[in-house]
């Protein structure tokens, strides 16, 4: 007879009580915010590097086909064109320190706001589309080696041993975030590109259907990349290189769904809700400094309830995973 396994379901991590943990170690911590503190305050106050004069003329001079005129497609168009030009207005060449899908949480790269409470920021315009991308380059792989320094420091705080961080471990760190981020653009390349291009058909041909197309798209990808969240922990707090941490991180939240899928849908909420919040301020007042904080301390304590709650349900599958290797091997098990 096979003896059944002790599921210790007292280990299992709890979505609250991680959350809450998270906050009370950054209260604890009050240095874990500088670095967002310090990012959203530069792209506020310090100069901005704009692509306005190479873009903006491309998209002025882009006309509509003769065979699409008068049509729905017109209007949609003629708002994508304004849209586009506003982004050339506004975007900053230094909000690639943010690093996608991985970096240091900001508020003000998100708006990329052209004033702020003491005038207007220093603006510098880059000479070609070739210079731009090298500039670009250089600020997002200075933004991954500061998103390591700011994930490896949460990283320590939320671990129970003394690991220790010497200049080596961050730059393996760095290069495995570099791995992760060209991971991300394929899979944009690949899938999220063709997409949502086949999304904006259906959404010329027939509205109504193209909202359905976009939540089933929706869903599919959220049912492909919540496996894979917890990776940076992975690779963090078990050194493990991205193809491993990718595998380990599907194991691990299959392994939790459903309670893992909800406590990431709470977090998303949280923040995305308080942004609505930290937002409120007009661009150039000093109230957007209260945004600022608020933004760093939320965003910084629910990152730390992540490491929380993966090394918490990483300790309950390896018990369950010792539990089922003795009863297998235990004589009463034959």
């Amino acid at each position: 007879m096979i003896k059944q396994p002790v599921i210790h379901n007292d280990l299992k991590p709890k979505l609250i009580p991680s959350i809450m943990s998270g906050f009370e170690i950054v209260a604890n911590r009050p240095w874990l915010i500088i670095l967002p503190i310090l990012l959203d305050l530069f792209l506020w106050f310090g100069p901005h590097i704009r692509m306005k004069n190479l873009i903006s003329p491309i998209i002025e001079d882009y006309k509509i086909p003769a065979s699409l005129q008068n049509t729905d497609f017109t209007r949609v168009f003629s708002a994508t064109r304004e849209l586009y030009l506003v982004l050339a207005e506004r975007f900053n060449l230094f909000s690639g320190f943010r690093t996608l899908p991985l970096g240091i949480p900001s508020l003000v790269s998100g708006t990329s706001p052209n004033a702020n409470p003491i005038g207007y920021p220093i603006i510098w315009e880059a000479g070609s589309l070739s210079s731009a991308f090298l500039i670009w380059l250089v600020i997002s792989l200075a933004g991954l080696i500061a998103c390591s320094f700011y994930f490896n420091a949460i990283s320590r705080a939320t671990a129970r041993d003394n690991a220790e961080s010497t200049p080596g471990t961050i730059g393996w760190q760095t290069l495995q975030l570099l791995y992760l981020a060209l991971l991300s653009l394929a899979f944009l390349l690949i899938l999220v590109f063709p997409a949502m291009t086949l999304v904006t058909m259906v959404t010329l041909v027939a509205p109504a259907l193209g909202q359905i197309a976009l939540f089933i798209v929706g869903l599919f990808f959220i049912w492909m990349i919540t496996p894979m969240l917890f990776t940076p922990q992975v690779i963090f707090m078990h050194h493990q290189p991205v193809l491993k941490a990718l595998l380990s991180s599907i194991r691990m939240v299959r392994f939790g769904l459903p309670s893992t899928g909800m406590f990431f849908i709470i977090l998303i909420i949280l923040s995305q809700g308080l942004n609505i919040l930290w937002q409120v301020p007009a661009e150039n007042s000093w109230l957007t400094l209260v945004g600022i904080g608020g933004h760093a301390l939320v965003n910084t304590s629910l990152i730390a309830a992540i490491f929380i709650y993966y090394r918490d349900a990483y300790k309950w599958v390896q018990t369950i995973i010792l539990q089922n290797n003795l009863a297998q091997t235990s004589p009463g098990a034959r």
